[in-house]
C-alpha cells in the first residue's frame, strides 16, 4: 500500500549567501534538503521525503510535478498591488505616483494616498483638491512639517497649501500626509475607484483617479 506523501511549505530566511545549507523539515516528515545558492538566492537540488516504509530522494526536476496542486508560501503578486505601483499620471513636470484611497468606515471620511514628483527645475505648489464624491477635500499634513519627504510624523494639522521642491517629492502615506475626503456622497468600498482633480500653480489641473483598497492591504501598502 502507498504511503501518503505530504509535501509542506518550508519556509526560511536567508541572511548571507552560503555555498551550501540545509533546511530543517524532520517535524515534515521530510528529510533535511539539500540547498545550493546562487547570487544568494538558495535553489533546491533535492529532497528525500518518505513514503510509507521506504525513503525516496527526488532530484529537483521530479520536484515540480509532485508539488502541484500545493499552496505555495509565496503567493502570486496581487494585480491590484501591481496596478496601484506602477500607476503614473503625468501633468506637465509634475509626477502623480502609486496612487490609492483607503476604504472608510461606515460613514467616515476616505483618506488618499500618493507621491507628487517634481521633475522640474522650479518648484511648484500643489494649491488645493476637490471631488465629486465628497463635499470637501483637504490637505492633512504632519505637525512636524508637511515637506520632509518621509510621510511620517506626530499629530495632523489641515494645510492650505504644498509645495514641492525643484527635483523633489512629497509622500502622502498612512500616518503622515494624506488627502481626506470629506463629506462622501456615497457609498464607497473596497474596489471602487475615486477620482479627484488636484490644482498645482504651474501644472495646472490634474485628474487623478484612486483605487481604494480594503484594510487587509494596508500594511503592504505602507
Amino acid at each position: 500500500m502507498f504511503g501518503l506523501v505530504v509535501i509542506s511549505a518550508v519556509i526560511y530566511h536567508c541572511h548571507q549567501p552560503r555555498r551550501s545549507d540545509r533546511i530543517n523539515a524532520a517535524p515534515l516528515g521530510l528529510i533535511p534538503a539539500r540547498c545550493c545558492y546562487n547570487s544568494g538566492m538558495p535553489q533546491l537540488q533535492s529532497v528525500s521525503v518518505v513514503v510509507g516504509p521506504k525513503l525516496l530522494k527526488l532530484g529537483a526536476i521530479a520536484l515540480p510535478a509532485m508539488m502541484l496542486g500545493v499552496t505555495l508560501a509565496c503567493s502570486a503578486p496581487d494585480p491590484v498591488m501591481e496596478g496601484i505601483r506602477a500607476s503614473e499620471t503625468v501633468a506637465g513636470s509634475i509626477r502623480l505616483r502609486a496612487a490609492w484611497g483607503l476604504q472608510p468606515f461606515t460613514n467616515a471620511p476616505l483618506p488618499g494616498y500618493l507621491r507628487i514628483v517634481n521633475l522640474g527645475a522650479t518648484a511648484d505648489t500643489l494649491l488645493g483638491v476637490r471631488s465629486e464624491a465628497a463635499g470637501t477635500v483637504r490637505l492633512h499634513g504632519s505637525a512636524d512639517g508637511p515637506s520632509s519627504g518621509s510621510g511620517q510624523g506626530g499629530g495632523m494639522t489641515m494645510l492650505s497649501e504644498l509645495v514641492i521642491p525643484a527635483g523633489d517629492s512629497l509622500l502622502m502615506a498612512p500616518g503622515g500626509m494624506h488627502l481626506m475626503l470629506e463629506q462622501l456622497r456615497r457609498r464607497v468600498v473596497a474596489g471602487d475607484t475615486v477620482a479627484v482633480v488636484l490644482k498645482f500653480a504651474n501644472a495646472g489641473e490634474v485628474e487623478l483617479l484612486l483605487p481604494v483598497v480594503g484594510y487587509e492591504l494596508l500594511e503592504r501598502l505602507k
